[in-house]
């Protein structure tokens, strides 16, 4: 009987390689509409992944009509995959788009909006592409973005006002967040100015904080990287949480809270790649 080694099981290309990518159009969970308790909103659209081994996944979803009166779009797409790179590297690719979107919600009394019966949220374009890239014989990844992220024509309506808001990217944030380990991304000075006070710890030991600093809204800036619109929801643009060997990023998250409760998240990814 032959004698499976070590060195079959390994295969030829980088040993010890494990790769990891999620990404995903949108996801859509809805638990309250006005009075009304809501269990059966909470899907994910066009999901992707790849495993350990490695490989290439593509999903795109079309819009579903059980959800319009709450969140519609065009088109959502996303797109993974783990395989080798230049010189015996292993590269990691996540990407997300999603196109024509719109969420609803209706102000509450509380939101002091007499007269507006909706409060919309659309946007052009949001899309996303992150790369991690194990070099060979490394344990850890360095990450990038891919290009720089897209939110377009992101636009609020309540009633006859309009609100534009046009993110302002940290590119100083998004050079920093390339290094792996988190210890050595803290003590980084680069990151350390770029954040500003900026960071919250997570329960899990992870940083997350936001490559937006500012938020265009109507031409105004305003600092930060979240947006309150009463009869509408929270938006936070660009968050990103950052862990050893791991970045979980979200383009857009909308956290309703007015006569319809719930949580959308655009162009939510994960990625790493991890040698042992």
């Amino acid at each position: 009987m032959q004698t499976i080694t070590k060195r079959d099981l390994d295969g030829p290309f980088h040993k010890h390689v494990y790769f990891h990518a999620t990404a995903a159009g949108l996801s859509v969970k809805i638990t309250r509409d006005g009075q009304a308790q809501i269990r059966d909103v909470n899907t994910v659209l066009a999901p992707a992944l790849v495993p350990p081994t490695g490989g290439k996944s593509h999903s795109s979803a079309q819009p579903v009509p059980g959800l319009a009166r709450f969140v519609s779009f065009a088109s959502a797409e996303a797109w993974v995959d783990g395989e080798e790179g230049e010189r015996g590297s292993a590269v990691t690719n996540a990407q997300a788009s999603v196109k024509g979107l719109k969420v609803i919600n209706r102000p509450s009394a509380h939101d002091n909006l007499p007269g507006v019966a909706t409060v919309e949220l659309t946007a052009s374009s949001i899309a996303v592409s992150m790369r991690s890239t194990l070099a060979a014989g490394a344990k850890v990844p360095r990450f990038e973005f891919v290009s720089a992220p897209v939110w377009a024509g992101v636009v609020i309506q309540v009633g006859p006002s309009r609100i534009s808001i046009v993110p302002e990217v940290d590119t100083g944030l998004m050079a920093a967040v390339t290094m792996s380990k988190l210890d050595s991304l803290l003590n980084k000075a680069k990151f350390k100015a770029a954040i500003q006070g900026r960071i919250v710890l997570t329960r899990h030991g992870e940083q997350r904080t936001s490559i937006v600093s500012k938020l265009n809204v109507n031409g105004t800036p305003i600092n930060g990287h979240v947006f309150t619109q009463p009869g509408l929801g929270r938006l936070t643009f660009g968050e990103i949480v950052i862990g050893d060997n791991i970045r979980k990023f979200t383009m857009l998250r909308i956290q309703l809270g007015c006569e319809v409760f719930g949580d959308i998240n655009v162009d939510p990814i994960v990625i790493n790649g991890e040698g042992k």
